[in-house]
Protein backbone atom coordinates (compact mmCIF):
# COMPACT_ATOMS: atom_id res chain seq x y z
CA UNK A 1 0.00 0.00 0.00
CA UNK A 2 2.79 2.46 0.84
CA UNK A 3 4.36 2.11 -2.62
CA UNK A 4 1.03 3.10 -4.23
CA UNK A 5 0.95 6.28 -2.19
CA UNK A 6 4.55 7.05 -3.13
CA UNK A 7 3.77 6.56 -6.82
CA UNK A 8 0.67 8.75 -6.56
CA UNK A 9 2.61 11.50 -4.78
CA UNK A 10 5.36 11.28 -7.41
CA UNK A 11 2.85 11.65 -10.24
CA UNK A 12 1.15 14.61 -8.52
CA UNK A 13 4.53 16.28 -7.94
CA UNK A 14 5.46 15.85 -11.61
CA UNK A 15 2.15 17.39 -12.68
CA UNK A 16 2.65 20.27 -10.24
CA UNK A 17 6.19 20.94 -11.49
CA UNK A 18 5.07 20.93 -15.13
CA UNK A 19 2.19 23.27 -14.26
CA UNK A 20 4.37 25.76 -12.36
CA UNK A 21 7.09 25.75 -15.01
CA UNK A 22 4.53 26.27 -17.79
CA UNK A 23 3.05 29.22 -15.86
CA UNK A 24 6.52 30.76 -15.63
CA UNK A 25 7.17 30.19 -19.34
CA UNK A 26 3.83 31.80 -20.26
CA UNK A 27 4.75 34.70 -17.94
CA UNK A 28 1.59 34.26 -15.88
CA UNK A 29 3.68 34.02 -12.70
CA UNK A 30 7.05 35.55 -11.88
CA UNK A 31 9.96 33.25 -11.27
CA UNK A 32 10.46 34.65 -7.77
CA UNK A 33 6.94 33.49 -6.83
CA UNK A 34 7.37 30.14 -8.57
CA UNK A 35 10.67 29.23 -6.88
CA UNK A 36 9.13 28.38 -3.49
CA UNK A 37 6.68 26.03 -5.22
CA UNK A 38 9.44 24.38 -7.21
CA UNK A 39 11.56 24.00 -4.08
CA UNK A 40 8.60 22.56 -2.17
CA UNK A 41 8.01 20.00 -4.93
CA UNK A 42 11.66 18.98 -4.86
CA UNK A 43 11.70 18.59 -1.05
CA UNK A 44 8.49 16.55 -1.09
CA UNK A 45 9.98 14.49 -3.93
CA UNK A 46 13.05 13.65 -1.85
CA UNK A 47 10.86 12.71 1.11
CA UNK A 48 8.68 10.64 -1.23
CA UNK A 49 11.68 8.75 -2.60
CA UNK A 50 13.38 8.37 0.80
CA UNK A 51 10.66 8.28 3.52
CA UNK A 52 13.24 7.30 6.14
CA UNK A 53 14.64 10.86 5.81
CA UNK A 54 11.50 12.27 7.39
CA UNK A 55 11.60 9.67 10.17
CA UNK A 56 15.26 10.45 10.88
CA UNK A 57 14.63 14.19 10.92
CA UNK A 58 11.61 13.79 13.23
CA UNK A 59 13.65 11.70 15.68
CA UNK A 60 16.45 14.30 15.66
CA UNK A 61 13.89 16.99 16.53
CA UNK A 62 12.47 14.89 19.38
CA UNK A 63 9.20 13.93 17.69
CA UNK A 64 7.96 10.37 17.86
CA UNK A 65 5.55 10.60 14.93
CA UNK A 66 6.91 11.80 11.55
CA UNK A 67 3.53 13.26 10.55
CA UNK A 68 3.86 15.76 13.43
CA UNK A 69 7.09 16.93 11.81
CA UNK A 70 5.26 17.45 8.52
CA UNK A 71 2.57 19.53 10.23
CA UNK A 72 5.13 21.60 12.12
CA UNK A 73 7.13 22.35 8.98
CA UNK A 74 3.94 23.13 7.05
CA UNK A 75 2.73 25.57 9.71
CA UNK A 76 6.10 27.32 9.85
CA UNK A 77 6.40 27.58 6.06
CA UNK A 78 2.83 28.80 5.63
CA UNK A 79 3.30 31.41 8.35
CA UNK A 80 6.49 32.61 6.69
CA UNK A 81 4.76 32.75 3.29
CA UNK A 82 1.85 34.77 4.68
CA UNK A 83 4.29 37.21 6.29
CA UNK A 84 6.23 37.66 3.04
CA UNK A 85 3.04 38.17 1.04
CA UNK A 86 1.81 40.72 3.59
CA UNK A 87 5.07 42.65 3.22
CA UNK A 88 4.73 42.51 -0.56
CA UNK A 89 1.14 43.76 -0.48
CA UNK A 90 2.15 46.58 1.85
CA UNK A 91 4.99 47.63 -0.45
CA UNK A 92 2.73 47.53 -3.51
CA UNK A 93 0.07 49.55 -1.70
CA UNK A 94 2.58 52.30 -0.91
CA UNK A 95 3.81 52.25 -4.51
CA UNK A 96 0.24 52.45 -5.82
CA UNK A 97 -0.49 55.46 -3.61
CA UNK A 98 2.68 57.20 -4.78
CA UNK A 99 1.89 56.55 -8.45
CA UNK A 100 -1.68 57.80 -8.02
CA UNK A 101 -0.36 61.02 -6.50
CA UNK A 102 2.15 61.47 -9.34
CA UNK A 103 -0.60 60.98 -11.94
CA UNK A 104 -2.78 63.56 -10.21
CA UNK A 105 0.10 66.08 -10.21
CA UNK A 106 0.85 65.43 -13.88
CA UNK A 107 -2.81 65.85 -14.82
CA UNK A 108 -2.85 69.15 -12.95
CA UNK A 109 0.20 70.33 -14.88
CA UNK A 110 -1.41 69.31 -18.20
CA UNK A 111 -4.57 71.23 -17.31
CA UNK A 112 -2.49 74.31 -16.44
CA UNK A 113 -0.67 74.09 -19.75
CA UNK A 114 -3.96 73.80 -21.62
CA UNK A 115 -5.36 76.80 -19.77
CA UNK A 116 -2.26 78.90 -20.61
CA UNK A 117 -2.54 78.12 -24.34
CA UNK A 118 -6.07 79.42 -24.61
CA UNK A 119 -8.14 78.73 -27.73
CA UNK A 120 -5.45 78.46 -30.43
CA UNK A 121 -5.72 75.90 -33.24
CA UNK A 122 -2.87 73.82 -31.84
CA UNK A 123 -4.75 73.72 -28.56
CA UNK A 124 -7.65 71.99 -30.28
CA UNK A 125 -5.31 69.32 -31.59
CA UNK A 126 -3.69 68.93 -28.14
CA UNK A 127 -7.12 68.50 -26.54
CA UNK A 128 -8.07 65.80 -29.02
CA UNK A 129 -4.78 63.97 -28.47
CA UNK A 130 -4.96 64.47 -24.70
CA UNK A 131 -8.52 63.18 -24.45
CA UNK A 132 -7.61 60.16 -26.58
CA UNK A 133 -4.64 59.43 -24.35
CA UNK A 134 -6.78 59.91 -21.26
CA UNK A 135 -9.40 57.53 -22.66
CA UNK A 136 -6.71 54.95 -23.46
CA UNK A 137 -5.17 55.20 -19.99
CA UNK A 138 -8.59 54.79 -18.38
CA UNK A 139 -9.22 51.71 -20.49
CA UNK A 140 -5.92 50.26 -19.28
CA UNK A 141 -6.97 50.70 -15.68
CA UNK A 142 -4.73 53.71 -15.04
CA UNK A 143 -6.47 56.60 -13.31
Amino acid sequence: MMIRVQILVGILLAIMLVFVISMVRKEKIDLRYALPWILLCLVIGVIDLFPETLEWLARKCGMHVPSNMVFLVAIVLLSLRVFLLTASVSRLSRKNTRLTQEIALLRGEVEEMRAERGGSGSDEKMRETGSTQTDMSENNGVS
